[in-house]
């Protein structure tokens, strides 16, 4: 049976490349040979979609198909010593990103439940729900580079929205694209906004 690699990241420390596979695993690989250095088995039994690091490499959240949410803790900011810290099921369908706030205390999580949740990463617990119109598809969530307090998503109704993180309620929205589904973004600190 064939898998197929749905996300990667870079570990901060530059050693591993983290990989996202659709038969429930994550996988670390070297960057310079490619060689396999470990797996963790069975993550999200119906396949892994998302990841993310946190910027010391102790914390790895994934999101599944299944719509569950995982923190993982890297104690010594690698693979060797990998554990399961919370799962966290609130979305009905297939998780598209996951991203930390700039202060890592917050991580959204975007799915094609249409819907966004913004978890507390010290409870591991949602801390709220953001509930996208037109039951799009929310394919992308990232906290503005300057401000914790703005959160942007990009959804399959072709919208890109902007969020206060605060009281849950949509500030801004911007008609992307005329035909097609917005499939990720990326901010930068000048508030300029790159959407693919």
């Amino acid at each position: 049976v064939s898998s197929t690699c749905e996300n990667v990241v870079f570990a901060p420390d530059g050693f591993s490349i983290i990989s996202a596979w659709s038969d429930g695993n994550i996988r670390f690989y070297s960057p310079k040979s490619g060689t396999l250095l470990a797996t963790i088995e069975d993550c999200h039994p119906a396949g892994v979609s998302a990841l993310e690091i946190s910027r010391d490499g102790s914390t790895l959240i994934s999101g599944g198909t299944d719509g569950a949410v995982r923190v993982w803790t890297l104690p010594d900011g690698g693979y060797t010593t990998v554990a399961l810290k919370a799962s966290m099921k609130e979305h009905r369908a297939k998780i598209n990103s996951v991203n930390f706030s700039n202060d890592e205390s917050i991580a959204a999580s975007a799915s094609d439940d249409g819907a966004c949740i913004l978890w507390d990463m010290s409870k591991c617990s949602r801390l709220r729900m953001l509930k996208c119109f037109n039951n799009a598809f929310v394919k992308s969530a990232l906290f503005h580079p300057a401000d914790d307090s703005i959160l942007v998503t990009a959804s399959s109704d072709r919208k890109i929205i902007f969020w206060d993180v605060q009281t849950g309620e949509p500030t801004r929205e911007v008609e992307a694209n005329e035909t097609s589904e917005v499939t990720s973004l990326s901010l930068h600190s000048s508030d300029a906004t790159n959407s693919g």
